[in-house]
């Protein structure tokens, strides 16, 4: 895992002028080599939330030039056993600062295959959705107008590191949800951030930790 310097994120465009300052780490960071990138951020709020952003995206997509990360990538990392294991440390002993975490099953609730398509859930998919997908009851109770969601990798032990699997963030604005033409999986562009109390993030690290079948 590496922060990127201040050439990486012109390299990504990714502003460095964002009046929230975000610092980005990332896994593959090969820029000569890699056709796709996945990167999250880490930002600090005012009100002491802890902001995670989650991006991944293709090569192709800079033939664009007025691709925007932030604003056009995917809201997810694709990532293997032991980059996810490092990526649960960083948020565990760099974020939280402990080895531990004290909340279970507070702050999120799995949503089941009805609820998956009241949130535009691709019908076709819902099979390998059901058992992955979160709700933040935090962000909804806040009253600002948000929906945050969370898919979980399930890795199997067979496999070993020999798999790369899909942490996703979404956060929609809940007027997604009355656009027939919205779907969670294909419309969600820049949407991977969310905003977390510490002690919803703690929640969070202990449900990332039982994804190993």
């Amino acid at each position: 895992m590496k922060k990127l310097d201040e050439n990486l994120l012109r390299t990504f465009k990714i502003d460095i002028s964002n009046e929230e300052k975000f610092d980005y780490f990332s896994f593959n960071i090969d820029t000569k080599y890699s056709e796709s990138w996945d990167i999250f951020g880490v930002h600090f709020s005012s009100d002491n939330k802890i902001v995670l952003r989650l991006m991944h995206f293709e090569d192709e997509m800079f033939e664009d030039e007025m691709f925007s990360p932030v604003k056009l990538a995917s809201p997810f990392v694709s990532l293997k056993f032991l980059d996810y294991l490092n990526f649960l440390n960083f948020i565990r002993f760099s974020l939280l600062k402990k080895e531990k975490e004290t909340n279970n099953g507070v702050y999120f609730e799995l949503l089941d295959a009805e609820e998956l398509l009241k949130f535009h859930y691709p019908k076709s998919l819902l099979t390998s959705g059901v058992g992955r997908w979160y709700r933040y009851k935090e962000n909804d109770a806040s009253d600002n107008g948000l929906v945050s969601l969370i898919s979980i990798p399930l890795y199997n032990k067979k496999y070993g590191n020999n798999q790369s699997l899909s942490l996703r963030f979404v956060t929609l604005e809940k007027s997604h949800l009355i656009d027939e033409h919205f779907n969670l999986l294909f419309s969600s562009h820049g949407l991977g951030t969310i905003s977390f109390s510490k002690e919803a993030l703690e929640d969070l690290v202990n449900i990332l930790s039982k994804v190993v079948d």
